[in-house]
């Protein structure tokens, strides 16, 4: 039986090691390789889901419509039809952006649904690491401060890591 060197050996460990960094760079803590997180408070949220309507999986879409491009993300925590707006979801908006390119952003509008209650906020960050074209993914981190006309709620730690679906897709809520 032949056996193997330690230098071969060590080059295996090493390439197993980088498909698992590869790997798990290229998706959430649930395994789903789209999605929006974020913190609020401590508690972890990651929303993987669509809409039925639009794409079964988080998304963003390049409206274009005028002559600004505008940004909109979108996820939710469960399948939904988008006829009615869900119940819990994470919607952002990145205004003026110039097309295809990465950057950081800071006219954002926030929408953050959590258990029939809706908030809405600015300031807000966002910024985009990748950008790709449509089938490909946008990725990258933000943060905001969103309210209800009550108490403001602080979301941190934001990343996504989208799938951009074809331009001018809107959320089709009633």
């Amino acid at each position: 039986m032949k056996q193997l060197g330690f230098g071969t050996v060590l080059t295996c460990m090493l390439i197993c090691s980088l498909i698992i960094v590869v790997s798990s760079c290229e998706t959430g803590d649930n395994g789903d390789s789209y999605y929006i997180s974020f913190t609020i408070d401590s508690e972890v949220f990651e929303f993987t889901l669509g809409l039925t309507e639009v794409e079964e999986h988080a998304w963003v879409s390049e409206i274009n419509e005028d002559t600004n491009v505008d940004l909109y993300f979108f996820a939710t925590p469960n399948v939904e039809t988008g006829l009615t707006a869900p119940d819990d979801y994470m919607w952002f908006i990145v205004k003026n952006v110039e097309v295809v390119t990465t950057g950081s952003y800071s006219t954002v509008e926030v929408y953050y649904g959590q258990d029939g209650i809706y908030y809405f906020g600015t300031p807000a960050l966002v910024d985009i690491t990748v950008y790709g074209a449509v089938g490909e993914t946008l990725e990258g981190t933000f943060s905001a401060t969103v309210d209800d006309g009550g108490p403001s709620i602080e979301i941190t730690n934001g990343a996504f890591r989208t799938i951009r679906t074809a331009d001018n897709t809107y959320a089709p809520f009633d």
